[in-house]
């Protein structure tokens, strides 16, 4: 057997269809894996913006809506407007009272006024009064003195004399005094 060819089997249209149907088949099946943890990927993504969504939601339920916003709003600008109108109120008070205040601080310093003035016109009065009195005295004594004078002038000269000077001297000082003050 010089060369003796290795025995070769035929190769028949059905083996060769079974092997690609096979590697087919086993394409195919991998394919199916990959898709499937494909899915599963993308099931697992879905889940996890689920999970955001559910988040997100659970967290707007917390935010106040614009209506209770804009009612809260509303409540407070009526509140404030009522404060600033009590505000108004008061300051407008407030000076209507200080402008009656002052009224009656200057009608009571008017009175008082008049009071001082007529109680000086009376007390100026009197002084003139009690001024020209004491004049009178005074010079009725000036009188009785210079009679007194005469008198001891005539007894004495030398001490009567003195005495009548320094007496005159002592009346008139007291009259200057009591006209200066």
């Amino acid at each position: 057997m010089p060369d003796e060819a290795p025995e070769t089997q035929p190769i028949t249209l059905l083996t060769l269809l079974n092997e690609r149907w096979a590697a087919h088949a086993a394409q195919h099946n991998a394919e199916q894996r990959a898709v499937e943890v494909a899915l599963g990927r993308n099931d697992k993504k879905l889940e996890d913006m689920n999970d955001i969504r559910g988040q997100l939601n659970r967290q707007a339920g917390t935010f106040p809506t614009r209506d209770y916003l804009d009612a809260k709003l509303d409540g407070i600008t009526l509140s404030h407007q009522k404060d600033m109108s009590n505000i108004g109120d008061r300051i407008t008070t407030m000076k209507n009272e200080e402008l009656r205040a002052r009224e009656t601080l200057s009608a009571a310093l008017d009175t008082i006024s008049l009071r001082l003035n007529a109680e000086l016109d009376t007390l100026s009065t009197r002084l003139t009064a009690d001024l020209n009195a004491l004049s009178t005295r005074l010079t009725a004594d000036l009188a009785t003195l210079k009679t007194e004078q005469a008198k001891a002038q005539s007894r004495s000269w030398t001490m009567g004399g003195y005495a009548a000077v320094a007496t005159i001297t002592i009346l008139i000082l007291m009259i200057a005094y009591l006209i200066t003050r």
